[in-house]
């Protein structure tokens, strides 16, 4: 999707006495301006003009024999000092334009090596007119790389954005130019604004692009408001029809509000969009990729592994040719992740924060990674590196990349932390819903339980018809023993989720089934349950491949004593799993399931072998290691049963 900015600060500008403009003079000029120059571009009804500060360079050049005597000046400078970057820069310039384009790229790219790393504006300068070269000897698809690069190194750059959608247009890539000039036009005019008026700039050129509504569906997603990212999704694909991206998201949003059957058929139609890519190009890593997701959604789980292999060769053939490709690197990492070659797509994740250190997408994603793998000191240095890196104003991705870190504080144990992020999201954010509903339940999680209804009110005002957050806080209720107010937050879960049905319904009915089991209706809980089992059931028959759907109903079975059900059902589950994190975390609390079944049934041998399968897929599940403890103890083995019982301890 291409990068949308939100909001944005002014960019600093950093004076460098190089020569940096784009003419070749044929005059003498004692000092040679690095001028004001205008872009138009017609879009639609737009123009778009970027200027450019005017700065001084230090080169007298006449004709083109004054070119050659320059080249020859910059050389001996350089023989001398290999590390001067000017001299290179106006070097570069001289080579250009001489038409020596070759040696002009190459100049350019010694300049950047003598920038030091943490001059991103110098490095950003330099790439711009290497792109420039690029251009002007037809080597387009080199020129958007260097674009793009510079891009990451300086989000709010308008002029490289475009000089990108000129190459674009000129590979006949009009939509993708058409978006890039859309998102350059939207920086200069949030830029003109004072910064609090910024966010509040919504063009009606911008929200006629699909890359837009993309994203406001992305950050509305972030925010806990699902049924507002869908409208935005719809609207995306009013504009794009064939958006194999949108379809992909709006299936995911789908299928975790429990609309399963929609959730399907957006999978279908994502499945068909990439088919057809596939057959204009059966090396398109991104199609095989948005395949393999499609496949997975759908739960055609034996085919998923094929896809990801076709990506990972496609991604592998592209890296050949383009080794230091930031794009390629992080979509190879992310199919090895799927494919669940852990250790590998680490590795590519840190190729790509080698390439552009300042990529604090490409930290999150890192950071995003090494939690689930359990590695969370280096997960947390990793999210935090991003966070850092956030240009000011882009305040959605502030937002997701600190909640992003509070799963992971979640995941290490660390509520106390998790909670001190909380506070500053909704501090700073307060119309974020998503902070609200989460800071109440580690208020809870903390036994803080009247600050936690708090928070949930704080989110209901902002969405009172969250069913979500109505279960939250009837659990929270049920903690401090206000019985009728939980069942009646319970049964207003259930009226907001009636129409929509699937497994969030199920799972509130298993809660409310929970409370009255507490309380002592032991038939009103076993009515709720049965309710649950049925539910289940019915989001099976749509999609009988969903791992997570077969994990919940066993569960809810144990609960019924049914324990032979309940194994059948987690079966399932373990048959359903994806290769990739998710999927074995789902597998792994299977096994759980699994083993404690045959513990309920006797058979506790089996139960051990069900309990080391999850250990030997996920470590750090306490559940795992109780489960194994009480059962070493019911065969007499204290001594293993101590051991294990402590390592759940220090995990819980």
């Amino acid at each position: 999707m291409p990068y949308i900015v939100s909001a944005v600060k002014m960019p600093v500008v950093i004076k460098v006495n190089l020569r940096t403009d784009l003419s070749c003079p044929s005059k003498p000029l004692k000092t040679l301006p690095f001028r004001t120059f205008f872009v138009p571009i017609v879009l639609a009804l737009a123009v778009l003009c970027v200027s450019v500060s005017a700065q001084e360079s230090v080169i007298d050049i006449a004709s083109e024999d004054s070119y050659e005597e320059a080249i020859k000046a910059y050389d001996e400078i350089l023989q001398a000092d290999p590390e001067n970057t000017d001299a290179w820069m106006n070097k570069a310039f001289a080579l250009r334009c001489l038409k020596r384009y070759n040696e002009s790229i190459e100049a350019y790219d010694k300049a950047i090596e003598t920038i030091p790393n943490n001059s991103t504006k110098n490095i950003s300068q330099a790439g711009e007119m290497k792109g420039f070269v690029l251009r002007e000897c037809d080597r387009q698809e080199e020129a958007v790389r260097a674009y793009e690069k510079v891009i990451e190194l300086d989000p709010m750059n308008t002029d490289a954005r475009v000089k990108k959608a000129g190459a674009l247009q000129k590979l006949g890539k009009q939509n993708e130019a058409n978006e890039t000039l859309i998102e350059a036009m939207f920086i200069i005019k949030t830029n003109s604004l004072p910064s609090n008026w910024r966010r509040l700039i919504t063009p009606a050129t911008h929200e006629n692009t699909t890359g837009y509504w993309l994203n406001q569906a992305k950050d509305l997603g972030h925010k806990g408001l699902h049924e507002e990212a869908l409208m935005a999704y719809d609207k995306a694909l009013r504009l794009d029809p064939n958006n194999v991206t949108a379809f992909l998201r709006k299936a995911s949003d789908l299928s975790s509000m429990g609309r399963e059957s929609d959730g399907l058929l957006a999978y279908e139609k994502a499945l068909a969009i990439a088919e057809e890519e596939l057959k204009e190009n059966p090396k398109d890593a991104k199609a095989w990729q948005n395949k393999a997701i499609a496949l997975s959604g759908l739960g055609r789980q034996k085919e998923v592994k094929q896809a990801y292999s076709e990506a990972l060769s496609a991604y592998n053939e592209s890296l050949m040719k383009d080794p230091e490709n930031a794009q390629l690197w992080k979509g190879k990492a992310d199919t090895l992740a799927n494919l669940g070659r852990w250790n590998e797509a680490l590795e590519a994740y840190n190729r790509v924060t080698e390439i552009n250190p300042q990529d604090y997408q490409a930290w999150g994603r890192k950071g995003e990674f090494l939690g689930l793998t359990g590695r969370y000191n280096e997960s947390l240095e990793a999210l935090d590196r991003a966070i850092e890196l956030i240009p000011a104003g882009i305040d959605e991705d502030a937002q997701a990349w600190n909640l992003g870190k509070v799963s992971v504080l979640h995941s290490a144990g660390r509520i106390d932390d998790a909670l001190l992020v909380l506070n500053k999201v909704t501090e700073y954010y307060p119309q974020n819903k998503r902070a609200w509903s989460q800071k109440g339940n580690d208020l809870a999680k903390l036994g803080r339980f009247n600050e936690s209804l708090a928070a949930y009110s704080e989110a209901l005002k902002l969405d009172p018809k969250d069913a979500d957050v109505w279960s939250s806080k009837a659990r929270q209720l049920a903690e401090i023993n206000m019985y009728n107010e939980s069942l009646q937050a319970y049964d207003e879960a259930i009226r907001l989720m009636f129409d929509k049905g699937g497994k969030d319904l199920a799972e509130v009915w298993m809660d409310k089934g929970e409370l009255l089991n507490k309380i002592g209706r032991r038939d009103n809980a076993t009515e709720a349950f049965q309710k649950a089992v049925e539910i289940f059931n019915e989001t099976l028959r749509s999609n009988p491949k969903d791992a997570k759907v077969w994990l919940e109903r066993g569960s809810v079975l144990h609960k019924l004593g049914e324990y032979d059900a309940a194994l059948e059902s987690y079966d399932g589950a373990v048959k359903s799993a994806t290769s990739n994190i998710q999927g074995r975390i789902s597998a792994a609390k299977a096994w759980i399931g699994i083993g404690d079944a045959l513990h309920a049934l006797g058979k506790n041998q089996e139960a051990l072998e069900a309990y080391e399968r999850a250990i030997g897929i996920h470590p750090d599940f306490g559940e795992a290691w109780q489960g194994k403890s009480e059962v070493q103890k019911a065969e007499g083995d204290a001594y293993n049963a101590s051991i294990s019982f402590y390592v759940a301890g220090r995990l819980k």
